[in-house]
């Protein structure tokens, strides 16, 4: 086979960028059906999924930009005011509207899932160049899905709040969406195989990542209707992958880094650099219930449990919860680029 363009090595990116995705779309498949076709989904899944996977790779960008002396110091407007503005943003328009806020941070998050797939499919392809059926394939595969959302009957599932997302039910326009996805899928791969038969060479990190993203986006949205199915497809196959890829870029760049930095990025700097986004997570998390949501009071002993009556005060308590994930999502479309 052709040398492969992976990202840090073929042992590496299987087991930790391509694998998750299809981990969790087996998985799926052993748990009972009420979890994968109705709004059940047990604490100890949320606590395994939520917390210590989605919110704790929004703390990974860390190691790329606060935690990281040169990139703070090249950058130092970008990530100073940038987590100042959102907060400052996020708390006005939460204060105007409640919902206008969550509805503006599930589109944002929509868009950096989507991106992210993007970002991957470009690290795969920055040998040979990128190929435009490529990345038609990776927005239908991740776009059709969250349309079918927005058309169907509704879900079992959610993304921050049950009104996020500006829903027009039309089933029969949703089930043609479904049809076209189909279609260009087996258009795609048609393709894929000719060109296959013609150069007998094969891309297969970037064939395996749209195998897992067309999966996971299609079983976890329209295929599946169940807040279990929803939660392990969307998280796991967005979060495991980003924390490696941040762990793996970081890594290399260690021979740069001395004392506690150095220790952190060796072989088993690993659990330590996994632990520190645990504890951040875990923090952010216990804040979340005992001041918003009050869902969770089992895992959160030792937050305080306060019901904030003042809509100022509760708008500023958001905007300082949120600042993390949404600051998370604007610098992710920066310290990925070459200049960073």
């Amino acid at each position: 086979m052709e040398t492969q363009t992976w990202i840090h090595s073929a042992k590496y990116d299987l087991s930790f960028i391509i694998a998750p995705s299809f981990l969790a779309v087996i998985l799926l498949f052993f748990f009972p059906e009420s979890w994968l076709w109705s709004n059940e989904m047990p604490n100890w899944a949320w606590f395994g999924m939520v917390l210590l996977i989605d919110v704790s790779h929004v703390y990974s960008s860390l190691y790329r930009t606060y935690f990281d002396k040169v990139s703070l110091q090249k950058h130092t407007k970008l990530l100073l005011f940038t987590p100042i503005w959102v907060v400052l943003v996020a708390g006005s328009i939460h204060y105007f509207s409640e919902a206008v806020f969550w509805r503006l941070a599930a589109y944002l998050a929509v868009y950096h899932f989507i991106r992210q797939q993007y970002g991957f499919l470009k690290l795969y392809t920055r040998t040979e160049g990128i190929k435009q059926i490529d990345v038609w394939m990776i927005y239908i595969v991740t776009v059709f899905p969250m349309l079918y959302w927005h058309l169907s009957e509704p879900r079992n599932f959610m993304w921050f709040t049950a009104a996020d997302f500006l829903f027009y039910t039309n089933q029969n326009l949703a089930d043609l969406l479904k049809y076209i996805f189909w279609i260009w899928v087996i258009i795609y791969y048609l393709l894929a195989v000719k060109e296959y038969l013609q150069t007998r060479q094969i891309n297969l990190p970037k064939t395996l990542l749209i195998i897992s993203t067309m999966l996971t986006w299609y079983l976890g949205i329209v295929y599946f209707n169940g807040d279990m199915a929803f939660t392990m497809l969307n998280v796991v196959a967005h979060g495991v992958p980003y924390m490696a890829l941040v762990y793996a870029t970081e890594q290399k760049k260690a021979y740069k880094k001395t004392g506690f930095w150095k220790l952190l990025f060796s072989n088993f700097g690993v659990f330590i650099f996994i632990g520190i986004l645990f504890v951040l997570a875990y923090i952010e998390e216990g804040f979340w219930n005992g001041l918003v949501w009050h869902e969770y009071d089992e895992f959160f002993v030792f937050f305080p449990n306060i019901s904030l009556t003042d809509n100022l005060w509760f708008s500023i308590t958001i905007a300082l919860l949120s600042m993390p994930q949404i600051t998370h999502y604007i610098l992710d479309g920066y310290i990925w680029k070459r200049d960073f």
